[in-house]
């Protein structure tokens, strides 16, 4: 089985050999930490009614088509040979070609001449397995989604911050709830901490947060694609701190809670008989309508936004703690001049502030799979983009780890009330 392993190990990622465990129904018996690794555990898995499928996805005949682009043409060739030659009364797995680390008493190792001849004359849409091929029916479940989740169990909700210290550190303080690193992964550099939370009507939350090695939006992007691919979560949180958009109406610390992102910065520069405009293109989104509903709730109502407030052991700003829902914009740089949320306001009248990570992480939610993870994004207000200082930069932090760990478990089994329905 080593060329086989070789082919599907190089001509495909991760995301792709987990779509291939899907497909074909294969049990995966523990954690796998390589394209190779996951590839070996496919081929031991794959029952032998399905094997055809499997050579014919290697092949690149089947439903599943290769994502990486590599010169395996003599390799594919000499797959094909091994199938069209094989003895009918043996088993091709005993090709020399094949020995070494492949299955020896599983499924596959059953497989007959029709199946490799099977595979090998598939074209594109006939990847179905012969009738006369199909054995007792049996019974499989997703096996890529077990073996994500045998590292850490099924995680709930994960947390995104843009910075280390104030905001993950603050996170990790909320609540008083005890976290723990995860395990190091050879193939991630980032570094991953989990807790469980606690909610109001006894459920067990398992949460996993982060934040990337630098600001900005790509780099929340990157991060949160893959959180979301690795831990599949049910929500996704960005908390942190932000520029507030009104120094009349709004305070330091105030929670800014978004109901709409968009990338300020998107659009077009043009010239316009000597003058240079710009025309915005922000492509906003929404987040959940049943996650703005309870959030609008807790604004006019201002719950525990008091008790958040003297909760702050340190100097704190002598102004009413509140909560603002509204439309939260993200750019690339640091603004330091008040005039650009002027400007933005132009085009969005019920902005509530500015910041540089929530709509690539919004984004990352939207875009990344279906079902897509509910947004959450809370963020304080440090500054109101304008000679900008730290003062207020820790106190910003906390009241919006708080605020998101108060309204998570109080709030969950509101924002998933089917989940909670099946369980009882």
């Amino acid at each position: 089985m080593k060329l086989l392993r070789k082919l599907l190990s190089e001509k495909f990622n991760m995301l792709r050999l987990a779509e291939i465990v899907d497909e074909l129904g294969v049990e995966i018996g523990s954690s796998t930490l390589s394209p190779y690794d996951l590839a070996g555990a496919i081929i031991r898995g794959t029952p032998g009614r399905k094997f055809s499928e499997l050579i014919a996805i290697v092949l690149g005949e089947g439903p599943i088509q290769p994502r990486l682009r590599r010169d395996l043409l003599s390799d594919e060739k000499r797959l094909r040979e091994l199938c069209q030659d094989a003895d009918p009364e043996s088993d091709p797995t005993e090709e020399s070609e094949f020995n070494g680390d492949g299955p020896s008493s599983t499924a596959a190792h059953q497989v007959t001449k029709k199946t490799w001849q099977a595979a090998a004359q598939m074209g594109p849409g006939q990847h179905d397995v012969p009738s006369e091929m199909i054995g007792k029916k049996q019974e499989t479940s997703s096996g890529v989604k077990k073996t994500m989740q045998k590292e850490f169990g099924v995680t709930d909700v994960v947390i995104v911050c843009a910075l280390h210290k104030p905001e993950l550190e603050k996170v990790k303080f909320a609540g008083g709830a005890k976290w723990e690193p995860l395990p190091a992964h050879y193939t991630d550099p980032h570094s991953y901490f989990r807790t469980t939370y606690t909610t109001k009507k006894g459920s067990k939350l398992n949460v996993v947060a982060s934040a990337p090695t630098q600001m900005g939006l790509s780099a929340s992007a990157v991060l949160a694609t893959k959180m979301i691919l690795r831990f599949q979560p049910k929500l996704v949180a960005m908390v942190g701190i932000a520029a507030g958009a009104s120094g009349d109406k709004q305070g330091y610390g105030n929670i800014l809670a978004a109901d709409t992102t968009f990338d300020y910065g998107s659009g077009k520069v043009m010239d316009n008989k000597g003058v240079v405009e710009f025309q915005p293109d922000p492509m906003p989104l929404p987040i959940d309508a049943r996650l703005k509903s309870r959030l609008k709730i807790w604004e006019s109502h201002r719950t525990e936004l008091d008790e958040i407030y003297e909760s702050w052991p340190a100097e704190k700003p002598q102004t009413v703690l509140n909560l603002h829902v509204g439309s939260l914009g993200s750019g690339a740089s640091v603004i330091d001049d008040p005039q650009v949320v002027s400007d933005i306001m132009t085009h969005w009248r019920k902005l509530i502030g500015i910041e540089m990570e929530a709509y690539a992480v919004h984004r990352a939610c939207h875009d990344t799979v279906s079902p897509e993870p509910k947004f959450l994004c809370l963020k304080s207000i440090c500054d109101f983009a304008h000679k900008k200082a730290d003062s207020w930069q820790h106190y910003a932090a906390y009241t919006a780890a708080e605020f998101c760990y108060r309204f998570l478990t109080q709030e969950w089994e509101n924002l998933f009330p089917d989940e909670t329905q099946q369980g009882d």
